[in-house]
């Protein structure tokens, strides 16, 4: 099984990000379903993972689900850093 382990220092913002976003998708099965689906419809395709060199390396996926990400944050009021 492959896994996605994120690893932040402690009180760094970012952890009240990722909490937030799992509490929303808990709430919201709706919303959670349609994340899975997407993030399920990219991996699909190879070339997603690679690296975007034009936006910090980050893999195609990352970008392409970064939308619907920042969506939901912004539904719930966090304020992009």
């Amino acid at each position: 099984m492959d896994i996605n382990l994120h690893v932040y220092l402690e009180r760094h913002p970012e952890i009240k990000c990722n909490l937030l976003f799992r509490n929303y998708l808990r709430k919201n099965p709706d919303i959670r379903d349609a994340y899975a689906e997407l993030k399920h419809q990219l991996i699909q395709d190879p070339s997603m993972m690679i690296r975007n060199q034009e936006a910090l390396g980050f893999p195609q996926y990352t970008i392409e689900k970064s939308a619907f990400v920042e969506k939901i944050l912004d539904d719930i009021g966090y304020d992009l850093p």
